[in-house]
């Protein structure tokens, strides 16, 4: 996308990257009706855990799908330069924002592979 958004500059095309991290909908529960859940391989683990929490209840920490479509449209008309709207609870953001990349990545690991 970020490189896709240097070759349109030129010709006044300006890209907008919509970030909506989770959402409050049921697609996790519907992919597992339809993939009849996770199948062997190397990735079973981070599978089961990754699915597991995404199959949770609805959590405070995810949007509203009306949130996310409020967002799109505000980027598609606010005739700003601006090229990343994220679109996460606030909660969700502080935590994201309180470490490195490195941190994030080691505490996904850590969550989803159980590896420090």
């Amino acid at each position: 996308m970020e490189g896709l958004s240097y070759e349109l500059y030129p010709f006044n095309i300006y890209c907008k990257l919509i970030e909506p991290g989770g959402i409050q909908t049921d697609f996790w529960n519907r992919s597992l009706e339809i993939t009849d859940g996770v199948k062997e391989s190397p990735y079973s683990t981070y599978a089961e855990k990754y699915l597991e929490d995404m199959t949770e209840p609805v959590s405070s920490n995810r949007s509203s799908p009306d949130l996310v479509a409020e967002t799109i449209y505000i980027a598609a008309t606010d005739n700003i330069k601006q090229w990343r709207y994220l679109v996460a609870s606030e909660e969700f953001i502080n935590y994201r924002k309180s470490m490195t990349d490195q941190e994030w990545i080691a505490s996904m690991m850590k969550n989803y592979l159980g590896k420090d």
